[in-house]
């Protein structure tokens, strides 16, 4: 597969399928709702943390968009149980791209998982 490349949100396609992630102390909903406003996607999957995957399901069910989620199984896997679910994320949702939010190492898998995996991805900084 090519590798995806990381483009300006004002760039990104509307109406496309997207992973959306972020830190799980992402505090600004008001941020998630106008971005996703603005690229109009057709569907979503978040992982299930606070932060940004938790407002981008809240802009999903105001939206009445469908949300796919895709929660980390940490009793499980352990440690590995974020990163693991990032690939099972991408693999099983096959999005277009991402919307990263700020966020931290977990943010970061999940951009290379995107960027490996041949979709596009905006940074939101």
């Amino acid at each position: 597969m090519t590798p995806g490349r990381i483009i300006r949100l004002e760039d990104a396609p509307k109406g496309a399928r997207l992973i959306v992630c972020g830190g799980r102390s992402y505090a600004y909903l008001e941020r998630v709702f106008i971005v996703l406003d603005q690229l109009a996607p057709r569907e979503i999957a978040q992982g299930e943390a606070k932060g940004a995957d938790e407002f981008a399901r809240k802009w999903a069910e105001a939206r009445n968009v469908p949300c796919a989620r895709f929660p980390a199984l940490w009793n499980v896997e352990g440690k590995s149980a974020g990163p693991r679910r990032n690939r099972r994320m991408f693999a099983g949702f096959e999005p277009d791209g991402t919307v990263a939010f700020p966020g931290g190492v977990g943010t970061a898998d999940m951009e290379n998982v995107t960027i490996d995996g041949g979709a596009w991805l905006v940074r939101i900084r």
